[in-house]
């Protein structure tokens, strides 16, 4: 039988893959800032390309695990960039500024 996932696990999963990839760990994130710090999001930045690149992993993920048309979990995607995402670094000549 296969797993069954919930859109809280599949989150936390979003969110342990956001960290990774800029290099942090979220467990310590977890336990430390983001627990003094409401807008913790804002305190790392990654390139448009990045974020977008992200958001296609999330995207296979959605579909997967809850079994969501493309559109659907795209939409997802969005949503959770929205509230939870990295800030995107501004761009000059292709390197994001920080």
């Amino acid at each position: 039988m296969a797993k069954r996932y919930t859109y809280a696990q599949t989150c936390e999963d979003a969110l342990i893959e956001m960290f990774r990839r800029v290099g942090e760990d979220y467990a310590v994130w977890h336990d430390t800032i983001c627990r003094e710090d409401a807008e913790w999001y804002s305190r790392k930045t990654w390139t448009g390309a990045e974020a977008a690149d992200f958001r296609k992993w999330l995207v296979s993920k959605l579909m997967k695990r809850h079994k969501l048309r493309k559109r659907e979990a795209e939409k997802e995607a969005l949503w959770f960039d929205l509230m939870w995402g990295w800030r995107v670094a501004e761009c000059n000549n292709g390197k994001a500024k920080k």
